[in-house]
């Protein structure tokens, strides 16, 4: 990315404070929002909670040395109120971890969000 782009995108995460919509463990209950979603899932202890805290300038993830701490999706409204009265122009999602640690229905159900959401 050119400089330009890092700034715009520094402002964007850092002009509103990011706000926690709501958590799930089950994706029955995730509603359906009306902003696009980017959803940070990966292996147990890479440091996803950790990277979004960086790219939104408040420690709003919880972290941990141990592996397997994010045990629900996590949604976050980011960007400030758009036009249409969302809460964030983005819902960023933080998602638990897969492999070391971790537990099947976790897998499950990010796989029943991800084949979901399309």
């Amino acid at each position: 990315p050119t400089q330009k782009q890092l700034k715009q995108a520094g402002h964007f995460f850092s002009r509103h404070a990011p706000k926690l919509l709501y958590s799930s463990s089950t994706f029955r209950n995730v509603p359906r929002g009306n902003v696009p979603e980017v959803a940070f899932l990966g292996r147990s202890n890479v440091g996803k909670s950790s990277l979004l805290n960086k790219l939104m300038g408040k420690e709003i993830c919880h972290t941990s040395k141990n592996p397997g701490r994010t045990r629900t999706m996590n949604f976050f409204a980011v960007g400030g109120e758009d036009e249409q009265g969302n809460p964030g122009r983005i819902a960023v999602l933080d998602m638990p971890g897969y492999g070391y640690k971790s537990r099947t229905e976790w897998g499950e159900e990010i796989m029943k969000y991800l084949t979901g959401r399309r």
